[in-house]
Order: structure tokens, then C-alpha cells, then sequence
């Protein structure tokens, strides 16, 4: 597979700093780099960069409320891993900011022993849980790794043939959520790591979802020797693609920084590699 795994998320949140603040506090990150904030890099709107789990996660400001209640368990939901120990710091971590969550529940997926569920101060829904398999990665990070990913897809049969044939992802079954009784699709990606898409309307995110607009967005990643099989296969798929402001971020046409493109549903997707943000 071209497609190596999902390696990162950047979400939309309707104040940077209580989130700089929860990612901080309950996923035991550490913030790296704020954009935004300056005359000249305004154009991109205000965010942040929170490294969770050894990995650059991001936070940018919407621009309207969505709307909608917050809840403990949503779709999307974005996941991490985590160990036995982990799982109780975060839960006591979110005891102290009085957010509700559910859990922790016994084998909630095939993969997952102990899972908790819930959301940001900003709606975004999470899954913490240990896997079935511990990574042995050594880290002394609270969060062990990027889990599953759970998004909204309108038009499922699109979207399984999305990340099928444009990303490579293979598909393991097709059912219905135990408790919606929506319809579901597991797939699972090059690296183990596992999308499920639910058929479910494009929730509000309270930003303009694009490829041509910096904002929220999904990375995954690329192997540096297949990048260019990589957009090439993109090319050949006829999938609109681009390294979206270019020119706000000082970078010129044709380079390797980084390529977006759209889903079926309405979610931006990055192809990211070696060296990229």
C-alpha cells in the first residue's frame, strides 16, 4: 500500500486556549507552535500544534459555533492508545475538568480492551483505550500512540471506494452499529490502524471544510521513496489534489510539503511524509 497509516489530525475548536489547555492537561501534551497570531501569517487563520503521543496534533479556531450538544460518544470520533496506567491518568484528568465521559468499556472493538469516551470543551469526541496488543515503543508519554479513526460518510458505498481505491485501505466488513443500527463499514490500514465509517449526515465543524482552504484536516502517511507513486496514483484516479497555501506558507508549486484532496463525505485528506508538517 501506498499508504502507510494515519498519522495525524488537526481539529476544529472554538477556543485555542482552553483547548491548548485540556490537550495539555488530560492528553499530557506538550504545545510546539502557534500560527496565526502575526500580521503576516494571519491569512492562515489562528492555531496550534500540540505534540500527543509523538505526534503533531492540531487545534484551529472555528469560525461560528457548530450548534450541536456535546455528548461523551459522537461521530467523528478520533482515538489513542494508551496503557493500563495511562487510561486512569487521563480519567482522573477529566474528573478535575468535570468533563463526562463514558467508560471505561470492555472490548468495545475487537482491537480495544478498555476504552473511555468523550468530548473536548469544543464538541470534538474522543475514544482513549488500550489496546490488545500494547505497543512496546518505550515512550513515558500518558498516550502510547494514534488509534482509530470513526468518520461520517453520507454515501457510504462512495466512501469505501475512496479509501479503497485512492488510498488503499482494505475493507473488512459491512454491518449495522450495535446501538444505532446505522450502517458501518471496518477497514484497516497498511499499519494495523483501523477506519470505520458510519452512513450518517456530514456533521457541522464550524469551519469551511476544503482542500484549497488551510484549516482542519486528516494526515496520512507516505513512504519518502513511494511520494511520487503516490501522487502519481492520485493523477491517475483523477483526484483534485494541491499543496494548499502555497503561498501563505512560503513554499512553491511542485514541491514535497505536503498534498490535500477532498473525500466523498467532505473531509480534507493530507498526504504527508518525512519532513513535512
Amino acid at each position: 500500500m501506498l499508504v502507510q497509516g494515519f498519522d495525524h489530525f488537526v481539529v476544529p475548536v472554538n477556543d485555542i486556549v482552553v483547548a491548548e489547555d485540556f490537550y495539555s492537561q488530560v492528553f499530557g501534551g506538550k504545545v510546539v507552535k502557534r500560527h496565526g497570531l502575526t500580521v503576516r501569517s494571519r491569512s492562515l487563520g489562528p492555531h496550534t500544534f500540540i505534540t500527543i503521543a509523538g505526534k503533531r496534533i492540531g487545534v484551529y479556531l472555528q469560525k461560528d459555533e457548530r450548534g450541536t450538544p456535546i455528548a461523551p460518544k459522537g461521530t467523528p470520533t478520533y482515538s489513542f492508545t494508551t496503557t493500563a496506567q495511562g487510561l486512569q491518568d487521563v480519567i482522573r484528568a477529566l474528573e478535575e475538568w468535570k468533563i463526562k465521559f463514558a467508560g471505561p468499556v470492555k472490548n468495545t472493538h475487537s482491537f480495544a480492551v478498555s476504552t473511555i469516551f468523550f468530548a473536548d470543551p469544543a464538541g470534538n469526541n474522543f475514544a482513549v483505550y488500550v489496546p490488545t496488543v500494547e505497543e512496546n515503543n518505550r515512550t513515558t508519554e500518558r498516550l502510547t500512540g494514534v488509534g482509530y479513526l470513526e468518520l461520517e460518510a453520507p454515501n457510504l458505498d462512495a466512501s469505501i471506494k475512496f479509501y479503497e481505491q485512492v488510498l488503499g485501505f482494505k475493507l473488512l466488513e459491512r454491518g449495522r452499529d450495535a446501538q444505532s443500527n446505522k450502517a458501518q463499514a471496518n477497514m484497516r490500514m497498511a499499519s494495523g490502524q483501523y477506519l470505520i465509517l458510519t452512513e450518517m449526515p456530514f456533521g457541522p465543524k464550524g469551519y469551511p471544510m476544503s482542500r484549497l482552504i488551510p484549516g482542519p484536516h486528516l494526515a496520512f502517511y507516505v513512504a519518502p521513496a513511494q511520494w511520487k507513486d503516490a501522487l502519481a496514483q492520485l493523477d491517475r484516479l483523477g483526484i483534485p489534489n494541491g499543496d494548499r497555501g502555497e503561498e501563505a506558507k512560503g513554499r512553491t508549486p511542485g514541491g514535497n510539503q505536503g498534498t490535500y484532496m477532498d473525500d466523498p463525505a467532505g473531509y480534507v485528506i493530507q498526504y504527508i511524509t518525512e519532513g513535512m508538517q
